[in-house]
């Protein structure tokens, strides 16, 4: 994508992500598990430590793809950030921390409430 929209492709996915997880209005985590796996975006484990991460298996934008260390799924994130804030009514930060790009087996992303 870098190579057709440039450096601000990273941003553009985010964003667009973003503004598609607020428009679902969905109401909970168990409703963006359910959408992820009945639109075949990914299957989706939310885990809860200390910091609520999200990971994405069979990932629709990095599945497959060989490791180009970098991370690939900021539509993902923006999209995770989306729902969250929708459902939260609070600002996220989300950054990815594992990919098929860095040669990892799933997506992982670490949220952040503000």
């Amino acid at each position: 994508m870098e190579r057709y929209l440039g450096a601000g492709a990273n941003a553009v996915l985010y964003a667009s992500g973003k503004e598609f997880g607020e428009s679902l209005n969905l109401k909970s985590i168990d409703e963006i598990i359910k959408f992820c796996k009945d639109n075949k975006i990914g299957i989706v484990e939310v885990i809860n430590e200390d910091l609520l991460r999200i990971r994405f298996y069979e990932c629709i934008t990095c599945a497959g793809l060989p490791k180009m260390d970098k991370t690939l799924c900021h539509f993902e994130g923006g999209f995770i950030a989306g729902c969250l804030e929708k459902i939260l009514g609070k600002k996220v930060q989300v950054k990815e921390t594992h990919c098929a790009g860095l040669g990892n087996d799933f997506c992982q992303f670490e949220v952040k409430v503000l």
